[in-house]
């Protein structure tokens, strides 16, 4: 039975079934791994982003994406959307994670079955959700992490 293959010339050790963490099940088995850089794009709220540092590491089918980005300017009508994430995320998922952006934190929402992620904050008076304009974000630095699931 030919279980893998392993390269002398790189060191790697090829497992094409996957590893089996726990038990021998689909369930315990890990298929894929992957790790590199994204490029984010301004997908409503401004016209433009400035990219400092965009990664993602995908185990499996959970995609873990971090950012640091500027937002040239913004728009005062358009929700902040940031689009071009690496896989597209899950159908009937929705999955949040952090945003800050000078004094503003909020999170971002990934959407169902697209490449894409909004912003949201609470609002400062009463706490309730609101989006995130393009024109609160002109001029700052965003950053922060997002995970989520693909069926890809």
């Amino acid at each position: 039975t030919n279980v893998g293959s392993f390269s002398n010339t790189t060191g790697a050790l090829i497992l094409p079934l996957g590893v089996a963490l726990g038990g021998a099940g689909a369930a315990n088995t890990i298929s894929d791994y992957e790790t590199g850089s994204w490029t984010p794009t301004a997908y409503s709220g401004f016209s433009s982003l400035t990219l400092v540092e965009a990664r993602y590491v995908k185990i499996g089918s959970q995609v873990t994406v971090v950012y640091y980005l500027g937002a040239t300017s913004g728009n005062n009508s358009s929700h902040f959307t940031i689009g071009g994430l690496p896989f597209t995320v899950a159908s009937n998922m929705y999955s949040t994670g952090w945003i800050g952006s000078g004094a503003k934190v909020g999170y971002f929402r990934a959407e169902s079955g697209a490449t894409r992620m909004a912003g949201f904050r609470a609002h400062q008076t009463t706490g309730n959700r609101e989006l995130i304009l393009g024109n609160n974000m002109a001029g700052n630095h965003v950053l922060g992490s997002l995970t989520y699931f693909t069926d890809q």
